[in-house]
Protein backbone atom coordinates (compact mmCIF):
# COMPACT_ATOMS: atom_id res chain seq x y z
CA UNK A 1 0.00 0.00 0.00
CA UNK A 2 1.11 3.21 -1.31
CA UNK A 3 0.97 6.10 1.09
CA UNK A 4 1.18 10.13 0.26
CA UNK A 5 3.21 12.38 1.98
CA UNK A 6 -0.13 14.66 3.25
CA UNK A 7 -2.06 11.08 4.57
CA UNK A 8 0.94 10.54 6.43
CA UNK A 9 1.02 14.11 8.80
CA UNK A 10 -2.72 13.06 8.89
CA UNK A 11 -1.90 9.68 10.55
CA UNK A 12 1.12 11.32 12.68
CA UNK A 13 -1.12 14.22 13.95
CA UNK A 14 -4.24 11.77 14.77
CA UNK A 15 -1.75 9.44 16.79
CA UNK A 16 -0.33 12.40 18.54
CA UNK A 17 -3.74 13.94 19.66
CA UNK A 18 -4.83 10.16 20.30
CA UNK A 19 -1.67 10.23 22.82
CA UNK A 20 -2.59 13.64 24.15
CA UNK A 21 -6.12 12.49 25.26
CA UNK A 22 -4.58 9.06 26.95
CA UNK A 23 -2.34 11.12 28.78
CA UNK A 24 -4.93 13.81 29.70
CA UNK A 25 -7.52 11.30 31.08
CA UNK A 26 -4.88 9.23 32.34
CA UNK A 27 -3.96 12.10 35.06
CA UNK A 28 -7.51 13.64 35.25
CA UNK A 29 -8.56 10.02 35.94
CA UNK A 30 -5.73 9.69 38.67
CA UNK A 31 -6.64 13.16 40.07
CA UNK A 32 -10.37 12.31 40.73
CA UNK A 33 -9.04 8.77 42.57
CA UNK A 34 -6.36 10.57 45.19
CA UNK A 35 -8.06 11.27 47.88
CA UNK A 36 -5.29 11.64 50.04
CA UNK A 37 -5.80 15.30 50.35
CA UNK A 38 -8.77 14.12 52.10
CA UNK A 39 -6.80 12.32 55.42
CA UNK A 40 -5.84 15.87 57.00
CA UNK A 41 -7.31 16.44 60.52
CA UNK A 42 -11.03 18.01 60.80
CA UNK A 43 -9.22 21.68 60.48
CA UNK A 44 -7.85 21.39 58.09
CA UNK A 45 -10.31 20.09 55.64
CA UNK A 46 -12.69 22.20 57.17
CA UNK A 47 -10.59 25.28 55.54
CA UNK A 48 -10.11 24.16 52.61
CA UNK A 49 -13.57 22.74 52.32
CA UNK A 50 -15.44 25.99 52.61
CA UNK A 51 -12.78 27.51 50.60
CA UNK A 52 -14.10 25.83 47.91
CA UNK A 53 -17.48 25.23 48.67
CA UNK A 54 -19.43 28.43 46.78
CA UNK A 55 -17.82 27.16 43.45
CA UNK A 56 -18.68 23.43 43.92
CA UNK A 57 -22.46 24.42 45.25
CA UNK A 58 -22.60 26.99 42.51
CA UNK A 59 -21.58 24.34 40.15
CA UNK A 60 -24.57 22.08 41.53
CA UNK A 61 -26.88 24.43 42.13
CA UNK A 62 -27.05 25.46 38.28
CA UNK A 63 -27.14 21.54 37.44
CA UNK A 64 -30.96 21.30 39.52
CA UNK A 65 -30.95 24.65 37.71
CA UNK A 66 -32.02 26.70 41.36
CA UNK A 67 -32.28 30.34 40.71
CA UNK A 68 -30.16 30.59 44.74
CA UNK A 69 -26.34 31.06 44.09
CA UNK A 70 -24.14 30.96 47.30
CA UNK A 71 -22.10 34.07 47.69
CA UNK A 72 -19.42 33.17 50.90
CA UNK A 73 -19.52 30.66 53.19
CA UNK A 74 -18.21 31.57 56.56
CA UNK A 75 -15.69 30.31 59.25
CA UNK A 76 -16.11 26.45 60.74
CA UNK A 77 -16.44 25.44 63.83
CA UNK A 78 -15.63 22.16 64.72
CA UNK A 79 -17.22 19.84 68.11
CA UNK A 80 -16.11 16.40 68.46
CA UNK A 81 -18.89 13.72 69.58
CA UNK A 82 -19.30 10.61 70.81
CA UNK A 83 -19.42 8.30 68.42
CA UNK A 84 -22.18 6.22 69.68
CA UNK A 85 -24.47 9.59 69.70
CA UNK A 86 -24.54 9.64 66.28
CA UNK A 87 -26.79 7.79 63.72
CA UNK A 88 -26.65 7.14 60.08
CA UNK A 89 -29.83 8.70 58.42
CA UNK A 90 -29.22 6.47 55.57
CA UNK A 91 -28.75 3.15 57.31
CA UNK A 92 -29.05 4.16 60.95
CA UNK A 93 -25.88 2.26 61.81
CA UNK A 94 -24.48 4.03 65.36
CA UNK A 95 -21.00 4.25 64.96
CA UNK A 96 -18.30 2.27 67.39
CA UNK A 97 -16.20 4.02 70.10
CA UNK A 98 -13.03 3.49 67.46
CA UNK A 99 -14.94 6.20 64.95
CA UNK A 100 -13.50 9.63 65.53
CA UNK A 101 -16.53 11.54 64.84
CA UNK A 102 -17.26 15.29 64.72
CA UNK A 103 -19.84 17.78 63.69
CA UNK A 104 -19.00 21.04 61.47
CA UNK A 105 -20.79 23.88 61.71
CA UNK A 106 -20.93 26.37 59.33
CA UNK A 107 -22.96 29.13 57.86
CA UNK A 108 -23.07 30.57 54.06
CA UNK A 109 -24.80 33.41 52.51
CA UNK A 110 -26.42 32.75 49.65
CA UNK A 111 -28.61 35.19 47.07
CA UNK A 112 -32.06 34.14 45.14
CA UNK A 113 -33.43 36.00 42.00
CA UNK A 114 -36.99 36.57 41.93
CA UNK A 115 -38.98 38.92 40.31
CA UNK A 116 -41.01 41.03 42.82
CA UNK A 117 -43.12 44.63 42.49
CA UNK A 118 -41.35 47.66 43.45
CA UNK A 119 -43.51 49.55 45.69
CA UNK A 120 -44.69 52.83 44.87
CA UNK A 121 -44.66 52.41 40.86
CA UNK A 122 -48.70 52.15 39.22
CA UNK A 123 -49.10 48.88 37.87
CA UNK A 124 -48.90 48.24 34.23
CA UNK A 125 -45.59 50.53 34.45
CA UNK A 126 -43.00 48.41 32.86
CA UNK A 127 -40.96 49.17 35.88
CA UNK A 128 -42.78 47.68 38.35
CA UNK A 129 -41.16 44.57 37.36
CA UNK A 130 -37.65 44.15 38.73
CA UNK A 131 -35.20 41.78 39.51
CA UNK A 132 -34.64 41.60 43.21
CA UNK A 133 -32.00 39.87 45.14
CA UNK A 134 -32.76 38.26 48.49
CA UNK A 135 -29.90 37.64 50.67
CA UNK A 136 -30.08 34.66 52.87
CA UNK A 137 -28.05 33.13 55.70
CA UNK A 138 -28.25 29.89 56.43
CA UNK A 139 -26.39 27.85 58.80
CA UNK A 140 -25.19 24.01 57.98
CA UNK A 141 -24.45 21.27 60.54
CA UNK A 142 -22.36 18.39 58.70
CA UNK A 143 -21.62 15.41 60.51
CA UNK A 144 -18.47 13.48 59.67
CA UNK A 145 -16.77 10.44 60.49
CA UNK A 146 -13.45 8.14 60.09
CA UNK A 147 -12.08 5.06 61.57
CA UNK A 148 -8.58 5.37 60.84
CA UNK A 149 -6.11 8.74 60.73
CA UNK A 150 -4.94 7.78 57.63
CA UNK A 151 -8.75 6.96 55.66
CA UNK A 152 -10.71 10.18 54.00
CA UNK A 153 -13.25 11.50 56.22
CA UNK A 154 -16.84 10.14 55.78
CA UNK A 155 -20.23 12.11 55.39
CA UNK A 156 -22.66 11.28 57.98
CA UNK A 157 -25.91 13.79 57.42
CA UNK A 158 -26.07 17.80 56.71
CA UNK A 159 -28.65 19.77 58.43
CA UNK A 160 -29.70 23.35 57.11
CA UNK A 161 -32.09 26.14 59.54
CA UNK A 162 -32.43 29.69 59.16
CA UNK A 163 -32.85 32.34 61.50
CA UNK A 164 -36.87 31.36 61.09
CA UNK A 165 -36.95 27.95 60.34
CA UNK A 166 -35.55 24.96 62.60
CA UNK A 167 -33.00 22.17 61.45
CA UNK A 168 -33.93 20.11 58.41
CA UNK A 169 -32.19 17.31 57.01
CA UNK A 170 -30.56 17.61 53.87
CA UNK A 171 -28.37 14.88 53.34
CA UNK A 172 -28.51 14.23 49.89
CA UNK A 173 -29.57 17.69 48.64
CA UNK A 174 -27.54 19.99 46.35
CA UNK A 175 -25.33 20.94 49.01
CA UNK A 176 -24.58 17.51 50.56
CA UNK A 177 -23.97 17.05 46.71
CA UNK A 178 -21.43 19.75 46.25
CA UNK A 179 -19.70 18.32 49.38
CA UNK A 180 -19.06 14.72 47.99
CA UNK A 181 -18.02 16.64 44.62
CA UNK A 182 -15.57 18.30 46.42
CA UNK A 183 -14.10 15.34 48.71
CA UNK A 184 -14.37 13.08 45.14
CA UNK A 185 -11.95 15.41 43.45
CA UNK A 186 -9.53 15.08 46.24
CA UNK A 187 -10.02 17.70 48.84
CA UNK A 188 -8.35 20.27 47.09
CA UNK A 189 -7.33 23.87 48.98
CA UNK A 190 -6.77 21.33 51.81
Amino acid sequence: MVVSKGQQQWVTLALACIGLLAGFTGSVWAAEGDRSNCTVEIEQWADGLLAELPGYANRQLTRTKAENRVLVAGVPEVERVNANSVASPQDGHHHSHSEEVVRLFFSMLEKSKEEKSLVGLPSGNPQTQSPVHNRLQLFYRLTLARSQPDLPWHLISLEMATPRLAPTDVTGGAIWQAIAAWQNSGCPGT
